[in-house]
């Protein structure tokens, strides 16, 4: 099974710099899906190479998602949505369906909790294999040196519904911290 999928912390979405990594991004890559996070804005003029959207708005300049498909590709059911997360049912012709959950955890800790309560009874639901794609906004590995200080309890936290929903950490190419 094969579903091309890009999830890009764009860190804003309304310069034309964005624009021209986005068409490079496209021209390279023949993307089923595409989750654009920190967007920073409600303008959705990238809709015009995918014809399919949900969004995950931003609050002000801060956050926001947009996740992007092509229905001749995979058809998609909108789920649930919420500030941090958004689900969706991905269905491919004559195969089994799975669920793709994007995130872009708040930086704030209570919030972030909060995101990782609702995974939690999410993961009691769900019955099909399950993508859990984004930003934690928090490590969960002990190699980080540098930067903030992290607090491991909170750490434990994302651990433990690592544990409770089965999830696989598949890794990640780009930056390891931003």
């Amino acid at each position: 099974m094969d579903y091309p999928i890009i999830f890009w912390k764009c860190r804003g979405a309304e310069s034309e710099d964005f624009l021209e990594v986005l068409l490079d991004l496209l021209h390279r890559h023949r993307l089923y899906i595409l989750v654009l996070a920190e967007t920073k804005t409600s303008s959705r003029r990238e809709n015009t190479f995918f014809d399919s959207l949900a969004v995950a708005e931003a609050s002000g300049f801060a956050g926001g998602s947009w996740t992007f498909w092509r229905s001749n590709r995979v058809q998609n059911r909108v789920a649930a949505i919420n500030y941090q997360s958004m689900t969706l049912l991905i269905m491919k012709k004559e195969q089994d369906g799975w669920v793709f959950t994007p995130i872009y955890a708040s930086l704030n800790a209570a919030n972030r909790d909060q995101l990782w309560s609702y995974v939690s009874r999410l993961g009691q639901c769900i019955k099909h294999p399950w993508l859990l794609l984004g930003d934690t906004n928090q490590t969960s590995s002990k190699d980080k040196q540098g930067g903030r200080a992290v607090f491991w309890r909170r750490t434990q936290t994302l651990w433990q519904v690592l544990v409770d929903c089965v999830f696989v950490d598949m890794g990640f190419s780009g930056s390891t911290y931003t």
